[in-house]
């Protein structure tokens, strides 16, 4: 039941996810950006987990933290992506780099922890360790789901004429949906 539990909380809090990797897949030019899509969604989904574990065990009854500020962070990397480079043109590009990949997974993962959270409260610490290995089993097929969508005709064509504009719009709605649910 565990394993089934696990697959329907990752799937159904992810689901918005697969837009964010759909963008930054469009986004990516190289191999090395597709890998930094990787292990940028492998940390900031473990990181996410981390937290929802922390929040259930200890959290939950000391303070009320309030995740929907994690919202400021796709904002703030909205109004990076939209401002001039050094030496290069408004236009181009930035490089897609784990970190940014697991800071907007991270800061879209407010629905994440609020799902998370009363599910690994309930749960064993060898139940919760089974749930991540689920999560890290799914991981890699999310991926590939968000690569076949960024690799759409349409959308890699609407980022790589309107690249920076594109990506600060997605980034930015993101953002305020994360701080206004």
């Amino acid at each position: 039941m565990i394993l089934i539990t696990s697959l329907i909380a990752f799937v159904s809090s992810n689901v918005d996810d697969l837009l964010l990797l759909a963008v930054l897949f469009a986004q990516a030019k190289s191999k090395k950006e597709n890998q930094n899509i990787l292990i940028g969604q492998y940390v900031g989904i473990l990181l996410l987990l981390l937290v929802s574990y922390l929040m259930a065990t200890v959290w939950v009854h000391a303070i009320n933290l309030p995740v929907r500020w994690l919202g400021v962070i796709p904002i703030l990397l909205a109004i990076k992506q939209v401002l001039p480079k050094k030496g290069g043109s408004q236009q181009q590009l930035s490089q897609v780099s784990a970190g940014q990949v697991a800071l907007l997974t991270i800061a879209s993962g407010s629905d994440n922890i609020g799902l998370y959270v009363p599910i690994i409260g309930q749960q064993t610490l060898v139940e919760t360790l089974l749930s991540v290995g689920v999560f890290i089993l799914i991981i890699p097929l999310w991926w590939w789901l968000g690569q076949r969508l960024g690799d759409a005709p349409g959308l890699r064509n609407l980022v790589q004429r309107h690249g920076s504009i594109v990506v600060a719009v997605i980034y930015f709605l993101l953002g305020l949906w994360v701080l206004f649910g």
